[in-house]
This record gives structure tokens, sequence and C-alpha cells, in this order.
């Protein structure tokens, strides 16, 4: 108990001077000894202890709080009076007076100024019986508190509250029964009344109304329909009184998203839901109508998917085509020993073959000593697959053929007799029944001791044992000197299309400002029939894919000579001659984008996080006239941005990218994605 010196105020001195005074001389005998005069008093119960004289023959004392009889002692001396000071507790001043009643029926007031301050922490008395605070109750509604009795108490008030309700109840008993209570934390705490009073509230304690049980999920049934999928989602049944909610979320389309509720039973059915990506949860309502936490989402691809292949290492991706056969053949590099046990600090070529739904079918791992030797595939009618490239530590070309099923048929290297430098296989493709490799010579560049690819050719390789045959003499590029070779393609028209940079042949700089994109086709006896060059017109500072359209026109990609943005063009017959029908800018960072052939000639490139701006794949749409027309995405956000390095369109509208996802430490993922794009 802390005693505070303060000086009487005109209030309290008007609770006092209204009580009426004994003028008997012993008034001033009759004194309070405890609490101090003045002092603030922090307990619920204070016991106000009288000093009167024992010759003053007192049987009964009566203390007045404010002027009100609050309590008596009839037991004699000593003189204490337990006061419910709980109900006085607003942080003001009170009076307190006591009347002593002699055995001879004469009634003396004490004349004493005295009044205390009653804090409003005064609550100590009051108290839940134990297992009410920090109680945790699950699958139940209801929950019995009792508490401390507070004497004097006329009657008591409980509250309750979460963040949804406050609820009060009022009792003339120390025990309640609150119900109905729905899932949440709660504050619980009660307060006594007197006659004439009310005290403060008690310290509150927590309970909780746990969410009920989830019930484990199963997986996802899935198949497809005529216009979609249909799909069965299901979990175990926790009890007969049980009903659930599923929320279907599309990642792609909102407004493919749905809630279905009161759901009975364990599953439910979901009929010609749309290609693409959603997640779904489950909730649960028990008997009492109290809900489950929702489950975490669990991702629902349908008809597309989302691929990492690799391990540990660093893996890097290069080519992403699809298979006759179904699926897709990816072409990459491995330095995970997950991957290939025996990988050195080189690396090794991997070529993977997925399903179309992403699942590894086969690969094939090319441990070689030495850097990574393929950069280009191709597959055959027959499914099988052959892979170009150079093998370093011999300096020369090399091609790999490997069966449907992913096994070595032949490997052969290859470099002319009379070439002594490096020699590099760049790009294969199946042309006229036989195969088709276009190669590079190395020799001097223009700084000391600097060397880079100088002559370019093209040799027939047999897809029976993988003999090469010597470099066959091409046709001169019309009008232009030839650069490079970059791109072979077998036209649908059965001819043989050669792309890459050219320099115009007036040019004696050798200044890249003057070089450009060519295509040139040739017929079946590699004779020139049309070509085409945009050398010196400042559009393309290189050659990153060319793809035919479903028109006949042929569409380009390359970094711009003045700007870093990815350029395109279209090309097309007139009267025997290639003409580029326009060149346009698209405003994305090139950073070798491929192309993929859309319907009525429009055409696709993928943009990656790292030339778009942004964490996610855009699909940028180019025009029969190689005009932007709009640019896409498929929701898919990466942790950082992606390098892109395959892309394929589908039958089903979908696109399948290939991209390396990069990781920390410096290391990149090879991932493969079928997405809708919106």
């Amino acid at each position: 108990m802390a005693l505070v010196g303060c000086q009487s105020s005109e209030q309290d001195k008007d609770k006092v001077e209204g009580v009426p005074a004994d003028q008997d001389l012993r008034a001033d005998q009759i004194t309070i000894t405890e609490p101090f005069n003045r002092s603030v008093v922090y307990d619920s119960i204070v016991n106000v202890r009288a000093n009167i004289p024992e010759a003053a023959d007192v049987q009964e004392v009566a203390l007045f709080v404010d002027g009100i009889e609050v309590a008596r002692d009839t037991d004699g001396e000593p003189w204490q009076i337990p006061w419910a000071s709980y109900y006085w507790a607003d942080n003001d001043s009170h009076t307190l007076m006591l009347k002593a009643v002699t055995k001879g029926g004469n009634e003396v007031r004490s004349n004493q100024l005295f009044y205390v301050y009653v804090d409003t922490s005064t609550t100590e008395m009051l108290g839940f019986e134990p297992g009410i605070a920090n109680a945790v109750l699950k699958d139940q509604n209801s929950l019995t508190v009792a508490f401390n009795e507070l004497p004097s108490a006329t009657k008591y008030e409980v509250k309750y509250i979460n963040e949804d309700i406050e609820k009060k109840i009022e009792t003339q008993v120390t025990e309640v029964e609150l119900t109905d209570l729905a899932v949440g934390e709660y504050e619980l705490s009660y307060r006594a009344f007197n006659q004439e009073r009310v005290g403060p509230w008690s310290e509150s304690v927590t309970f909780e109304v746990a969410a009920t049980d989830l019930p484990a999920l199963n997986a996802a049934e899935i198949s497809p329909s005529e216009s979609g999928y249909d799909v069965r989602l299901s979990w175990q049944d926790m009890s007969e009184d049980s009903t659930y909610n599923v929320e279907l979320t599309s990642l792609i389309n909102e407004e493919d998203s749905s809630v279905h509720e009161d759901i009975s039973g364990n599953e439910l059915l979901l009929s010609d839901l749309p290609t693409g990506r959603y997640e779904w949860r489950l909730t649960r309502i028990n008997s009492l109508n109290q809900a489950s936490q929702p489950s975490q989402p669990e991702l629902l691809e349908l008809g597309v998917f989302s691929r990492i292949l690799g391990g540990s290492g660093e893996d890097t991706a290069k080519q992403l085509i699809s298979s006759n056969r179904g699926g897709y053949i990816v072409l990459g590099t491995t330095l995970s020993q997950e991957v290939s046990a025996s990988v050195d600090t080189e690396g090794d070529n991997w070529i993977v073959k997925l399903d179309d739904q992403g699942k590894v079918e086969w690969q094939y791992i090319d441990n070689a000593a030495g850097r990574s030797r393929f950069e280009d595939i191709v597959e055959l009618a027959d499914g099988s697959i052959v892979a170009v490239g150079s093998d370093a530590s011999a300096n020369s070309g090399v091609a790999l053929k490997l069966s449907n099923q992913g096994s070595s048929l032949w490997e052969v290297t290859y470099r002319p007799e009379n070439v002594a430098e490096r020699y590099d296989f760049l790009d294969v493709v199946e042309f006229n029944g036989s195969l088709y490799a276009s190669a590079a010579k190395w020799g001097q560049a223009g700084c000391n001791g600097c060397t880079k690819r100088t002559e370019y050719y093209v040799h027939a390789i047999g897809s029976g044992d993988g003999t090469v045959s010597d470099p066959i003499e091409l046709p001169e590029v019309t009008g232009v000197k030839r650069v490079s070779i970059d791109k072979l393609v077998q036209t649908a028209a059965g001819e043989l299309l050669l792309a890459g940079m050219a320099m115009p042949e007036v040019d004696g700089t050798g200044s890249i400002i003057q070089t450009g994109a060519y295509l040139q086709i040739l017929n079946s006896a590699l004779i020139e029939v049309a070509a085409w060059n945009n050398a010196g017109k400042l559009f393309h500072g290189n050659l990153g894919d060319v793809v035919e359209l479903t028109n006949g026109r042929f569409a380009i990609i390359g970094q711009g000579i003045n700007e870093s943005n990815a350029h395109v063009a279209v090309v097309y017959s007139n009267e025997g001659k290639l003409v580029a029908h326009s060149d346009d800018a698209s405003g994305y960072s090139y950073t070798n984008q491929p192309l993929s052939a859309g319907l009525d000639g429009d055409f696709y490139s993928a943009f990656s996080g790292a030339s778009s701006r942004g964490d996610s794949i855009k699909l940028a749409k180019f025009g029969a006239e190689a005009t932007f027309k709009s640019a896409t995405s498929d929701g898919y956000a990466f942790s950082q941005p992606p390098f892109i390095s395959g892309l394929t369109s589908n039958d089903d509208g979908t696109f399948t990218y290939l991209v390396n996802q990069p990781q920390s430490g410096n290391k990149t993922d090879i991932m493969v994605v079928k997405a809708v794009f919106q």
C-alpha cells in the first residue's frame, strides 16, 4: 500500500461534513490507523483498522465510505473492518468515517477528516479458475468459465471478445457457459457489482477455439475431355457430419476461377476446365459449423507443365524442338554429378526426351572429355536424332546420331584434310532425304593472335553411317558477300533455305555497320532460286533465328545495329525474288530469342525478364508484316529474371519454352515450361 500526501479538496470536505457528528468528546478518540490517511489503495480488499479507547465500552463499529455504510465489526477489539475497495477503484478520493456504538446504545461518529485514493488496478482478487487461461478448444463451441467470488458482490458481468464480436453475460453466480463460439482467439474478463457500485474489469486472459482438422489431400486425377480437361479432386473424409468447400483459382484467367461450397463426401468432379495453370484449396466445415484453415495451395496443371532439369551444379539450356513422336527434345549441358556421375569441370552434353507432360522419357549423356560439343539437333522422320557441333580436343566438327530411344547409333568427327585450323559444325537439317550441316573454318582475326570463324561451308552427312562429304560448293548470294551461315531450314516447298550475315560486295572496310542479314533459297540441286539481304541498311547486326510462316513468308530476328533491341523482318517472294515486306524494332532487348510460327502468317518470340525488365516471360506477337501486335504473359513468376533459349507453339494453342533459370552461386537450372499466354 502506497502513501501519498495531499491536501483535502472541497469535495472531500463536503462528503465528511454531510455526515452528522456526535458532540460527545469521545469522537476525537475514534481514529483510523490503517490505511494511512490520504494514501493510495491498490488492494481489492482493505482492512480498515481503528483505534478506540477500551474505556469507551464500544460494542460495534461501522464503516462509512463517502457517507454510506458499507461494513460493520461486531467482534470487539481489535477493531478491524474488511472493506471491498475494489468497487471504488476509480483513481479518485473517497472519504472514510467510523461510527461506534456503545453498549449503552450511544452512537458516536469520528470527526477525523480521512480519505484515500483507490487505484483502478485493485483487481488482484479477480481471477479465473485454472484451465481457463490459454485454453485451446477444438471441435467444440462452448466453454464453462468459473471465476473467483468477490465479497459483497450482487452480480457479475463476464465479457469475451475477438476480432469479430464482443459479448457480455450477467450472472449472480461465479460460473457461466460461453456458447456458439466461432473459431478464433478470444480475450476473457469479468467484473463485479455491489448494490450501488461497479468495479473495474479484471485482467483479461485468452483462450482459443482452434480450427478443425483438415483431411489429407489426394493427388488430382486429370483426363482430357472434348473441350478441355476433366478433373477429380479428392481427400480423406473426416466424418459423416463434415462438409467441404473447394476454391479453384486460375493463375491465367480469373474468369476460369470458381468456388464450390457445401460438398458432402470426399470428392469434387470438375468438367471441361480450360487449359492452364490452377491452384486449389480445401476447407473443412465440421458439425458445429466451424471451418478449418484452408489447405496449402495445390498446383493443378491442365495441359501445361513446368519442369526443372538438372542438379546442384550449373546446367545450361541450349535448344528446344518439338518431337514428331510427341513431346519435346532438349539440348543442354550439365555440370551436376546428380545427372552425370563422371562429369568433368568442362561439363557434359545432355540430350533429354520429354513427353507431352514434361516427364523425362529418356536422356543421353555425352561424357567426352573437354568442353561441351553440340550446338544443334534435328529429329529425323523416323524419330532418330542427330546432333552436331565441334570437338575442341580434335579441332574437328562432330556429329552424333541417337535412336528414337536415346541410344547411340554412330558418332563421327570431321575436318577437311587440307585444313589445319579448328573446324566446327554449326547447324543441321534433314533435306531432300539427306542430312546437311553448315560448317565453319577458323582463321586469323583483326587482333594479334585472335582467331574467329572466317570461312563457311555445307556438308552432306549420311544418315545411315555418318559419312561426311567434302565441302559442297555453294552459289554466291546475289549482290553480297556471305559472312556466315547461321541457319539451315527445309522449306514447305521442299527447298533449302540458308540464312546468315552478309556484307556488300563493294565494301572493303569489313565494318560491322555494313553487315546485314541474308536469306538464300536453293533447289534440290543446290542452285540459287531466290535471295534477299539488308546488308548496309543498318538493320541487323546479327541473325538469331529464321522461321517459315504459314503464308510462305520468312520471319527473321536479330539484334539491331543502332540499338540493342531485337529487330524483326518478314521476307516474301515476289516474282522469283525475295523482298523484305517491312522491318520493325520490337522494343525488347535482344538476347538470342527464338521464333515460332503462328496462324495466318503471324509469328511469335518470347522475351525473358532479362530483356523485358520483369520476372516473367513475355510472348510478343508480330503480324504478317512484321508489325508488333501484342505482348502477353503466362503468369509464371521466376525468382530471378530467366534467359530464354527455346520456343515452340503447340496445336492446343499453348506454347512451350526453354529457359536458363539463375540460381544462387552463379549457377543455372534448365527449366521447360508449357503455358497458356493471355
